[in-house]
């Protein structure tokens, strides 16, 4: 009966199954599996360091000068003809206001000299009123001098008065012209009398044609000369608005003009080669008349 039993129990042993995973051929407990390995590091990309700040403040800064020089540039570029004729346009202004004051002068002149105006300069090669005449009494200094004249004296400065007078910025006529033909007669009279060491006065006598108006005869300018005077050449009657008696010695203004004060007060400007007394041969002579015969000496 106790066999039997042991039999019974043996049975039921047989039954234990030993797990899956189990390894009879080792001792302990099973192996644990291994983790799978990380992949392989990716190379890093050949890149150079970063630039520093520095190094980006610097080339900012650089790209920054040159916009600005270059704008600038442009800009100049631009504004430099504007400027240019902002100059011109004031310089002319101002000359004409010089010649508007000598238009006064010569009327308070001529007010108290019987409606003449002032002689020419007594030295021979002066086109300019007699030293003394206008200045002080009618004007100051700084109306004989045109702004756009780079060659004249300071019109302001007092210690260079008998220069300034002498020689200035405009040329006075004191004769009744009114085309090419007078001017050049005006210019070869001049030269007879500067070659003998006398100056222009009182009438003068030319061909016939040539005088002013188209007469035998330079008159001496006078409020009223207008009014002795026969027909121009071009058969038109001859006013005090037709007879130039101021005018700047050379083309100083842009684009290549002269400012021209009349006989009665207006002011014009004309480009050379449109009008009479605009004409550069006539200026020419007169400057070199003037630096012929009454040259300027430094004080």
């Amino acid at each position: 009966m106790m066999y039997a039993c042991i039999r019974k129990r043996s049975r039921r042993s047989n039954n234990w199954r030993l797990p899956a995973f189990a390894d009879l051929s080792t001792s302990g407990p099973p192996p644990i599996p291994a983790r799978p390995s990380a992949p392989p590091p990716v190379p890093a990309p050949n890149v150079r360091p970063g630039m520093p700040t520095f190094g980006i403040l610097a080339i900012i800064g650089g790209v920054g000068i040159v916009c600005v020089i270059t704008f600038g540039i442009v800009m100049a570029a631009i504004m430099t003809p504007a400027f240019i004729r902002a100059r011109e346009v004031a310089g002319r202004s101002q000359c004409k206001e010089n010649l508007s004051r000598f238009a006064l002068a010569f009327k308070w002149y001529a007010e108290d000299h019987e409606g003449r105006l002032p002689l020419l300069g007594p030295a021979p090669g002066c086109f300019s009123v007699v030293p003394g005449t206008l200045y002080p009494e009618h004007m100051d200094l700084s109306a004989f001098t045109c702004p756009s004249d780079e060659s004249a004296d300071d019109g302001t400065n007092k210690e260079n008065a008998t220069r300034i007078l002498k020689r200035n910025s405009y040329a006075y006529l004191g004769y009744v012209l009114l085309n090419e033909k007078e001017g050049q007669a005006f210019i070869e009279a001049c030269r007879a009398h500067f070659a003998e060491g006398k100056t222009l006065s009182g009438e003068i006598s030319v061909p016939e044609g040539t005088g002013s108006g188209g007469g035998s005869l330079l008159f001496p300018l006078t409020s009223d000369v207008y009014t002795r005077l026969p027909q121009a050449a071009d058969g038109k009657p001859v006013t005090a608005a037709s007879i130039p008696i101021l005018m700047d010695k050379q083309p100083y203004h842009t684009p290549g003009g002269i400012c021209v004060l009349y006989l009665d007060g207006h002011v014009e400007f004309i480009r050379m080669g449109e009008k009479w007394p605009a004409d550069q041969d006539f200026l020419d002579a007169i400057v070199k008349l003037e630096a012929q015969y009454a040259p300027v000496e430094e004080e």
